[in-house]
């Protein structure tokens, strides 16, 4: 699901960077720079990203992300290698990940720890690719802020979730960065028997990009997904979804849906359900560079039960937020550098807002 990502994994805004070519066996890029947004303030970053460690075959990437209300960091660890044949599978492959994030944001409901670990096989059969495995994540908090909801307070301490997961996509995409054209479809599905969160969850996305005239393009994006307990467990804040922040532009992170608020207590819950689509029309202006108009519509919903929190029994019924604006992209030698203007035309009471968001997009 988009999770939470304990709470501020999407908080970082970056505006420059470095890169650096290492000899083989270790191809390296670091990355330094700053962002800003209207409603988190500066944010500072520093990451590290090495392929073939050592000569070992492992990917290692690392990264922080510091500003005046926190941090949070990420390290992750990655494996593959090809298999010989595997009868219907072409071109199968061999994975494994590991990632541990940490996050303490003076804004957020708790700080503490997670980390994951994913198994296992993909490929392709005929035009679509395919991948199953394994997997096993692992929540610490290590405080609570205390103006918490007690709806999440309440799931203090240690917990895991382990089992099993299937993913299927499809494209035509060619090109790349802000000249990619093309569509694609994705779905996953998870089944979590084991551990101490019990959950079945599936997701699914699609996504377009077409020139329409001159030069330019229509990018048209759709998401969706679910999540249940299973054994008449109710879902747990750290595998609920939240969006916010990247998605939809024009919300602060996990910015809409359920949300406790009463007082000092401020704290987004997520949902078992969400939606979101975006439309975004752009073309090119200089050279490496694009302006684009966009909608964006999310909705985060549904918890189990009735529960109270602060403000009583919290509303988490079907809303659909929408907000509208423009963006810049140059891209980089680092990444894609975004420079978004957005204004919800469409939330509730208790949203959290972000007018204005400086970021660079970078696969780490």
């Amino acid at each position: 699901m988009k999770t939470l990502a304990l709470a501020a994994a999407g908080v970082l805004a970056l505006a420059a960077g470095t890169a650096n070519a290492q000899s083989t066996p270790n191809q390296g890029q670091v990355t330094l720079g700053a962002g800003w947004s209207s409603l988190y303030g500066p944010i500072g970053t520093a990451g590290v990203h090495v392929s073939d460690f050592l000569g070992s075959g492992l990917d290692v990437s690392g990264e922080l992300r510091k500003g005046r209300k926190g941090y949070d960091t990420a390290l992750s660890l990655g494996y593959a290698t090809e298999l010989g044949a595997l009868g219907f599978l072409m071109s199968p492959e061999f994975f494994v990940g590991l990632d541990h994030r940490a996050s303490d944001w003076s804004d957020d409901p708790y700080s503490g720890q997670v980390g994951e670990a994913n198994i296992g096989i993909g490929g392709s059969l005929g035009l679509i690719d395919v991948s199953f495995g394994g997997f096993a994540r692992v929540n610490k908090v290590s405080s609570f802020n205390p103006n918490a909801s007690p709806i999440v307070s309440a799931e203090k301490g240690f917990s895991w979730t382990a089992g099993a997961v299937v993913g299927a996509g499809w494209d035509t995409y060619t090109g790349a960065g802000l000249s990619q054209t093309g569509t694609g479809v994705e779905a996953t599905v998870r089944l979590a028997p084991l551990g101490t969160r019990h959950f079945v969850s599936g997701e699914v996305s699609a996504r377009t990009v077409q020139p329409i005239f001159e030069q330019f393009s229509l990018a048209v994006s759709g998401e969706a997904g679910l999540i249940r307990g299973l054994g008449g467990q109710s879902v747990s804040v750290y595998d609920r979804a939240f969006l916010g922040g990247a998605a939809p532009r024009g919300f602060g992170i996990a910015g809409i849906g359920p949300r406790d608020k009463a007082g000092a207590v401020d704290t987004a819950l997520g949902g078992t359900n969400y939606l979101l689509g975006s439309v975004e029309v752009r073309r090119p202006v200089f050279a490496n560079t694009a302006l684009g108009a966009f909608v964006d519509v999310a909705s985060v919903w549904r918890l189990d039960g009735a529960p109270v929190g602060a403000s009583g029994v919290i509303d988490d019924s079907f809303f659909l937020n929408a907000a509208v604006g423009a963006t810049f992209y140059w891209e980089t030698q680092v990444g894609t550098i975004n420079l978004s203007v957005a204004k919800p035309v469409r939330l509730r009471a208790g949203d959290s807002e972000n007018l204005i968001s400086l970021g660079l997009s970078q696969s780490f």
